[in-house]
């Protein structure tokens, strides 16, 4: 699925400004995935603050650098392996069992239904209060004021 980050706030670092960016990932075909990455920085004080010493703009379809993370998720999967012919043993009892759950939810959305684990209604689709949510060790953006 197309995974789209907006809005991702990006303070501090080497770059003494703020900055946005919009990350967009969406898959082409079996083997490809486009990604594709805006970066706004908003002027200070009427004008763009210089590039940090280091560092240059890159030219088009030039990528820099990477989120890890990201990387081995989308690249390093390689291209889709036949699992028809496939002979799996005792040790195997998890991916039989996932499997199964996806063929499962496969067929329940065949006949119109949700699959295991989708809850729909205002008492499952809620915000949690702001107290409750985690971001010990997240970078959060400075608070307007």
């Amino acid at each position: 699925p197309t995974t789209i980050l907006l809005n991702q706030p990006w303070p501090g670092g080497a770059f003494d400004w703020p900055r946005y960016s919009a990350i967009f990932r969406t898959p082409v075909d079996d083997n490809n995935t486009l990604f594709f990455h805006v970066t706004y920085v908003p002027p200070v004080d009427g004008k763009l603050p210089d590039i940090p010493d280091g560092m240059e703009l890159p030219a088009a379809n030039q990528v820099q650098t990477l989120f890890l993370q990201d990387y081995r998720a989308i690249v390093t999967q390689g291209v889709p392996v036949d699992r028809t012919v496939e002979r799996l043993g005792t040790t195997d009892r998890g991916i039989v069992m996932l499997r199964k759950k996806v063929m499962a939810g496969i067929a329940a959305m065949k006949k119109g239904q949700d699959p295991e684990g989708v809850m729909r209604g205002s008492k499952a689709a809620r915000l949690l209060p702001s107290s409750d949510r985690v971001t010990d060790g997240m970078m959060m953006a400075p608070s307007a004021g």
